[in-house]
């Protein structure tokens, strides 16, 4: 996929384009991948709100 910039898009063109990109067209190489180190120090965080999602952060 071409660069594109997408601050000067509307937010609709820029939903269209994330939806039917593929999985090979996002680019990961700026994200670290999670290991089993992340996961023996990472801690489970209540939301203040109390949602039923959670979160797990590693510090």
């Amino acid at each position: 996929m071409s660069k594109k910039n997408f601050s000067d898009m509307s937010k609709e063109e820029r939903q269209k384009i994330v939806w039917e990109m593929s999985d090979e067209d996002i680019d990961f190489s700026d994200i670290p991948e999670i290991n089993e180190d992340f996961f023996k120090i990472a801690k489970r965080i209540e939301h203040p709100r109390k949602s039923k999602t959670n979160t797990v952060r590693n510090k």
